[in-house]
């Protein structure tokens, strides 16, 4: 989203739009080649589509989406607003580099881990607690009565757990948990990618030994 604003340069009047939010999506998608599928999850990705929206709007957030008539030429010069998407549509091919898993609900959650849980969600309705376990109807859970509810929940837990076993397994592509390990999520392929990345080194570079010129030749002219 980005907002005009007008400034004087050289006597002159210009505008320019100023960036005010961005954001990439961090809802999860599937990825799938007809056979297998993943989760993608775009958290912190560095996204490249090749679809693009561009709408005006009066407001830096747009109270109304309605992209044909906002992207007239009038309603761009007449709105100081400019909202921009890039999108990438279901269907299209991608290229996915980051860190593949695979999440299993059994080894993610030990049969004692769902007892736990149990008894826990047990405690949030302690009269409930009582009419079930407290045989005595003395109002509490004395020690006894208290083993009893375990044993319940262990035999219960253990049938919970029986039951995660014949769930599916979840395969997900995140952001690696090493920061230096690129997360790329994009419709051009590998190799435009890889001419992508050169050009911006190559570019970094010639910058770089520009300046150290720079700097060294101002150095000897000063002393």
């Amino acid at each position: 989203m980005e907002q005009q604003e007008s400034f004087t340069e050289n006597g002159r009047t210009q505008t320019r739009w100023n960036v005010v939010y961005k954001n990439n999506s961090d809802y999860r998608f599937k990825l799938t080649d007809g056979v297998s599928s993943c989760y993608v999850d775009p958290d912190d990705a560095e996204v490249n589509g090749n679809e693009k929206l561009v709408w005006y709007g009066n407001t830096e957030w747009p109270t109304r989406t309605q992209i044909l008539e906002s992207q007239s030429i009038v309603n761009a010069m007449t709105n100081n607003c400019r909202y921009s998407e890039w999108l990438i549509l279901p269907g299209q091919p991608l290229y996915i580099l980051g860190q593949f898993s695979t999440w299993s609900a059994t080894t993610q959650q030990s049969a004692k881990d769902v007892m736990i849980n149990l008894i826990n969600n047990w405690k949030q309705d302690q009269q409930a607690l009582r009419n079930r376990f407290d045989t005595n109807k003395d109002g509490r859970i004395d020690q006894e009565e208290w083993e009893s509810a375990r044993q319940v929940a262990q035999s219960e837990a253990q049938k919970i757990h029986d039951q995660l076993v014949l769930e599916p397994d979840t395969n997900i592509i995140a952001k690696p948990g090493n920061a230096a390990q690129p997360f790329i999520i994009s419709v051009y392929p590998q190799a435009l990618l890889a001419q992508k990345y050169r050009r911006n080194a190559f570019m970094s570079l010639a910058t770089c030994i520009t300046l150290i010129c720079t700097i060294a030749w101002l150095v000897h002219v000063h002393g």
